[in-house]
């Protein structure tokens, strides 16, 4: 059995190499493209989802289940240069709030509230490389609006929003590309103890003019 195991594993090991070596050349050729994104506007949908937290509120007397926010939106930008894009995002979403614990005791059948959100962020991106694939870094500020009723009552807060995120950009072709980050979005909600921290990946597919 062991014989029939290292068979296994100097087969698994000849395949990548076989594999590298086909594949070397084309990888090199793409490494020594360069991609011309200076000056260009872009165009962009995009997807994004948040997972959820839990939100304390000492003037409440609660812990919160604050639920996980899926959102589309658009996102304009400009290329200062071939590494840094300058960009905003416009984008909606929905999520929820449900009381989990009052005064110390445990809750299970609270009804949650729904709320309606809309962000808008200016950001900053730089793009480590000029080709095709690049990593890339970003952060931005702006703003959150939470939107929300319940019984007939009406709750509506607007709160700055910020964010840091890394991952990859393709320039899919002289006009496409995709770009995918994984960010961390912070903001202040009303009567909670602390800033709420959430994160979550976010995916763009573009034009560019």
């Amino acid at each position: 059995m062991s014989k029939l195991k290292g068979v296994g594993v100097i087969g698994t090991i000849v395949s990548l190499l076989v594999v590298l070596a086909v594949i070397h050349g084309p990888l090199t050729a793409f490494a020594d493209q360069t991609e011309d994104r200076s000056g260009r506007v872009e165009i962009a949908v995009l997807g994004q989802y948040q997972g959820s937290t839990n939100i304390t509120s000492n003037s409440l007397g609660a812990t919160e289940k604050f639920g996980s926010i899926t959102s589309g939106g658009l996102q304009v930008g400009y290329n200062i240069n071939d590494h840094f894009n300058v960009n905003m995002d416009l984008y909606d979403g929905t999520t929820s709030l449900r009381v989990t614990v009052l005064d110390g005791v445990p809750i299970s059948n609270a009804p949650s509230v729904n709320f309606n959100t809309f962000a808008m962020e200016w950001n900053l991106d730089y793009n480590v490389l000029k080709t095709p694939i690049t990593p890339v870094a970003s952060g931005g500020v702006g703003f959150v609006n939470f939107t929300g009723s319940s019984h007939g009552f009406t709750a509506s807060e607007t709160h700055f929003i910020g964010n840091l995120g890394g991952g990859l950009r393709w320039d899919i072709s002289k006009s496409f590309y995709l770009r995918a980050l994984y960010r961390w979005t912070w903001f202040k909600l009303d009567d909670a103890n602390s800033t709420t921290n959430i994160s979550g990946p976010m995916l763009s597919i573009g034009y560019k003019f």
